[in-house]
């Protein structure tokens, strides 16, 4: 196995646990700190759900895109590579699992009937989403203008 799947696995897992330490145990503790009204609390909490899903969705084309532009993976080591974090998390499928799903599941139970939501359709939502990001490519300005006067330069 390449070095470059393990950076990948490990920046999937570390970017993953943040946001999930966030979610569950960060927002909801500052809120009832800061936010000691319930119906306040409530509203707050609804909004961090949004938050949260939204900024999942990012995480993912992110990842998508750094697998293919900073690792320099192909379609099929980056699918290995997401599957080989994400797989063990579906099979064991207790309060991890349902932690995970959750990421984008919770935004989605907002707006859609939660009886016709399964695991599996986030899974595949997030696949989506990982793969979707490898055509995305993020550059500084610095890099543009070097472009500009490359181009300048040969003409």
């Amino acid at each position: 196995m390449d070095l470059r799947w393990w950076r990948l696995g490990m920046e999937m897992l570390f970017v993953l646990s943040a946001i999930i330490v966030l979610k569950i145990w960060v927002f909801p503790f500052f809120i009832s700190i800061w936010f000691p009204a319930d119906d306040l609390a409530a509203m707050l909490q609804e909004w961090t759900v949004i938050m949260v899903g939204i900024i999942t969705c990012f995480i993912y084309l992110g990842l998508g895109s750094s697998a293919k532009h900073v690792y320099q993976l192909s379609k099929r080591e980056a699918a290995a590579v997401f599957l080989t974090v994400h797989f063990p998390v579906v099979l064991w499928a207790g309060e991890l699992y349902e932690t995970w799903v959750g990421l984008i599941k919770d935004l989605v139970q907002l707006f859609l009937s939660p009886s016709s939501l399964y695991g599996i359709y986030f899974l595949t939502a997030c696949f989506a989403l990982f793969l979707l990001g490898r055509g995305i490519r993020v550059k500084d300005e610095q890099q543009m203008n070097d472009k500009v006067l490359v181009k300048r330069k040969n003409s």
